[in-house]
C-alpha cells in the first residue's frame, strides 16, 4: 500500500486549492469507483473537473454538482490525423482549465494526457491497471511504440501501479523512473459498508458469483462447475448476480443461455440488487473464474464481508485472494478444478471457513480500504510541486 511520508494522516481543507482534472475514457469509470475520491477532493477545497466521453452517464455527474468537459479519445484504428486532433483537443482543454494536477486512467487517456500536459508543463498522476500493464509491457511491441511509452511515462509526476509486477517491469524496461513509481490499488472498497453479517437461518449452502455477463468473467466455467457439484450435492445453491452490460455486446453471454441455465435449475440469476450486502451475507463463498487480468469488486467486497473466495490464478485475482489463506485459487478455464475447490469449501468445517473469511477481511482492510486509497491521492495533491 502506498504511503506519502512526512505528511499527516489527514489533509486539512482550505478555502481554495485550484483545479484538479480527472481524465478517463468513460464517465462510468468515475461514477463506478471514484465518486468518493471526488467528494473528498472537493471537501479539501479543490475544484474538480471530470473530462470524459460525453455519454449518457454525464447527467449523473452534473446532478451531483460535478463539472464535466467532453473529451473523446481516438480509437487505435483511427488514422494519424484523428490522433493529432485528439491530442490537440486534450491540449486545448488543459490550457483552458490550467489544473494544478491531472489524474488519468486507461492507456489511451494516460498517453494523451501526459503528452498534452508535458507541452503545458502540468503535473500528472497516471494510473496503470492490470490490463493496461499487460498491454504496455508486451516486449513484442515495435520499438517506436516502446519509445512512445517511455516518453509518456517519463513525464508524469507519479505513476500508480495496480500490481507490483507491472511496476517492476516498467522500471526494469526504463519506461518509468523508480522514484516516480508506486503501488496503489486501482479499485478499493468501503469497508464500513461491507462488514461481516451473521447468516440467516435456516441456511442452504450457497456459492455467489457477482459480475457483468461478459465472457471474460468466466460465467460458462461457473455453470459447468455448478453442474459437477450439483450431481453430488443437489441442495447447493448457485446464485449469479448479473451486473450492467449491453445484451447485444459481442462478448456478452447470450440472454438465451441464462434462460436455459435457469430452466435446468443449475443457477439462480438475479439482477443487481440495491442491497448487495444482504446477498453476500447469505453466501458461503464468492466465486469469480475470470480468464483475464482484473482487480474485481466482487472479491474485494466478499473479503470485506469476511467471506472466502474462489478465483482464478491471474494477476488481480491473486492480489486479493491468498491461496489457502483467504480463499482458493484455480487455473483459468478449468471447470473441474473449480468444482473440486467448491467441494473443498463445502467439506470445510465451519470454524475453518470462518477463520479464512476473517483473514480475508483483515487483508482487504489493510490493503484495499477505500479511505486509505483516497488519502494517498489527497496527500499527493497536497505536496508542493
Amino acid at each position: 500500500m502506498f504511503r506519502v511520508s512526512g505528511l499527516p494522516a489527514d489533509v486539512a481543507p482550505v478555502a481554495w486549492r485550484g483545479v484538479v482534472c480527472l481524465m478517463a475514457a468513460n464517465t462510468a469509470d468515475i461514477l463506478g469507483s471514484r465518486l468518493r475520491l471526488v467528494d473528498a477532493l472537493r471537501s479539501d477545497g479543490w475544484r474538480v473537473v471530470v473530462c470524459s466521453h460525453p455519454d449518457s452517464d454525464v447527467q449523473q455527474l452534473t446532478e451531483r454538482g460535478i463539472e464535466h468537459r467532453p473529451m473523446s479519445v481516438a480509437g487505435s484504428r483511427r488514422n494519424l490525423f484523428s490522433r493529432l486532433a485528439t491530442y490537440a483537443a486534450f491540449t486545448r482543454t488543459l490550457r483552458r482549465l490550467r489544473p494544478k494536477v491531472i489524474l488519468s486512467w486507461t492507456p489511451s487517456v494516460n498517453a494523451y494526457a501526459a503528452l498534452a500536459a508535458r507541452s503545458l508543463m502540468l503535473p500528472v498522476i497516471a494510473n496503470v491497471s492490470a490490463r493496461d500493464g499487460e498491454m504496455l509491457r508486451d516486449r513484442k511491441r515495435p520499438r517506436v511504440l516502446r519509445a512512445m511509452s517511455r516518453m509518456v511515462f517519463g513525464w508524469p509526476t507519479m505513476v500508480f501501479f495496480q500490481h507490483r509486477e507491472d511496476q517492476q517491469t516498467f522500471i526494469r524496461d526504463r519506461l518509468v523512473k523508480s522514484y516516480r513509481a508506486c503501488q496503489l490499488p486501482a479499485l478499493s472498497v468501503d469497508v464500513d459498508r461491507f462488514m461481516p453479517v451473521p447468516r440467516e437461518a435456516p441456511h442452504q449452502p450457497c456459492f455467489l458469483m457477482s459480475a457483468s455477463p461478459m465472457r471474460g468473467h468466466g460465467l460458462e466455467v461457473f455453470v459447468q462447475a455448478a453442474r459437477i457439484v450439483r450431481a453430488v450435492c443437489p441442495e447447493v445453491r448457485f446464485v449469479v448476480v448479473v451486473g450492467t452490460a449491453s445484451a447485444d455486446h459481442p462478448d456478452a453471454v447470450p440472454v438465451a443461455s441464462f434462460a436455459q441455465w435457469q430452466c435446468e435449475g443449475i443457477i439462480e440469476c438475479l439482477p443487481e440488487p440495491a442491497d448487495i450486502v444482504r446477498l453476500y451475507a447469505q453466501a458461503d463463498c464468492v466465486v469469480l473464474p475470470a480468464t483475464g487480468e482484473c482487480l474485481p469488486y466482487s472479491l474485494l467486497e466478499a473479503g470485506a464481508m469476511g467471506k472466502p473466495s474462489i478465483a482464478t490464478d491471474v494477476a488481480g485475482c491473486r492480489d486479493v485472494v491468498v491461496d489457502g489463506v483467504t480463499g482458493l485459487l484455480v487455473a483459468p478455464c478449468d471447470a473441474t478444478a473449480l468444482a473440486k475447490s467448491m467441494m473443498a469449501i463445502l467439506r470445510m468445517p465451519d470454524d475453518q471457513r470462518i477463520a479464512m473469511g476473517a483473514q480475508a477481511r483483515e487483508r482487504v482492510v489493510a490493503e484495499f480500504d477505500e479511505a486509505l486509497v483516497i488519502n494517498a491521492y489527497r496527500q499527493m495533491l497536497s505536496m508542493k510541486p
